[in-house]
């Protein structure tokens, strides 16, 4: 993810981009690492930073989120 563009965007994007990566890392930990292990207070605990991290995306505008979407599904040329 380019740095110098996405600095432009509002916090709670940057963070949501940043969690999503994350989550996904250990989505996929637990879905193809047989030795990976996650105690219930560790789930609980991500399921909570989610809840957060999606009631903070949701306060942007919709035409931010649009923006943002736009930039995270396509590549941007120089």
């Amino acid at each position: 993810m380019n740095k110098a563009v996405i600095t432009r965007f509002w916090q709670e994007l940057q963070d949501f981009g940043k969690w999503f990566v994350y989550r996904q890392i250990l989505r996929h930990r637990a879905d193809y690492d047989p030795a990976a292990r996650f105690t219930r207070s560790e789930v609980l605990d991500h399921l909570g930073s989610v809840e957060d991290i999606i009631k903070a995306f949701s306060r942007v505008s919709l035409n931010e989120r649009r923006e943002f979407a736009i930039f995270v599904l396509f590549q941007i040329r120089k």
